[in-house]
């Protein structure tokens, strides 16, 4: 049973008073597969529905690029280049996780991403995503997480390989600063309310347990997730 390797429990509450009634704010996922699985778990989260569940969505229909989400609009980016011609609706959202580097050292392009252009798109996603929402919105960039070495790596077709997601997560988390309550916030000029996310703590030691070799599912998904709604604001109780 592939899944009694790990010990991540089947069920996953919410952060303490999150429910989807209580959640005060718009939140918003923006990426590659990795925030597809991301917002899909942190909504059966906030429902409360994880019992018995994976934490993965349609593995065969994993290259669909929207869900119907009914609380975390979700939002395809595979590259940023190709997401910057594109219109977006997120204007009102009042936070936007952002997730993505796959595509980047993968093999889509035959090619990776050198890791100073990468950075430079995710500070461009940034900016954009500033621009456009509103100023009391929070932009969080995710640390891109690393796969298992699948026959394409192996092959030297695939370069998403612990080294350059090293590399990208590196020279993101050096453009930052660590703020009294822990986390990071970008310190480049241009940008004042994004910031950075090390999940490193939690992705790294189940790097390689992702049964399609790519996506970890309920395994390292589901901590990830109540990582970050615990960053989220709720209605104050009466």
């Amino acid at each position: 049973d592939y899944n009694s390797l790990h010990a991540t429990p089947y069920y996953a509450p919410p952060p303490t008073g999150l429910t989807n009634k209580t959640l005060a704010e718009k939140v918003c996922f923006l990426g590659d597969s990795h925030a597809r699985y991301l917002a899909y778990q942190s909504e059966q989260m906030v429902k409360n529905i994880t019992l018995n569940t994976t934490g993965c969505k349609d593995l065969a229909q994993r290259d669909n690029e929207i869900y119907s989400y009914d609380i975390f609009p979700y939002e395809a980016m595979k590259f940023a280049d190709e997401w910057f011609p594109l219109p977006t609706n997120y204007s009102d959202c009042d936070v936007v996780f952002v997730s993505f580097g796959h595509h980047d050292a993968g093999f889509p392009r035959e090619k990776p991403t050198p890791p100073l252009t990468y950075v430079n798109n995710v500070l461009q996603v940034a900016r954009r995503l500033e621009n456009i929402t509103k100023a009391s919105s929070r932009i969080y960039v995710l640390s891109c997480n690393i796969n298992g070495f699948d026959e394409r790596v192996l092959k030297c077709k695939d370069w998403r390989v612990p080294s350059l997601i090293d590399v990208y997560n590196a020279r993101l988390q050096s453009l930052t600063t660590r703020l009294g309550d822990g986390t990071f916030q970008f310190t480049t000029p241009t940008l004042n309310r994004t910031y950075y996310l090390d999940n490193n703590d939690i992705m790294d030691p189940l790097w390689d347990s992702a049964e399609d070799w790519y996506h970890q599912c309920h395994n390292s998904v589901r901590p990830l997730a109540q990582r970050i709604l615990s960053l989220l604001k709720t209605v104050p109780q009466k």
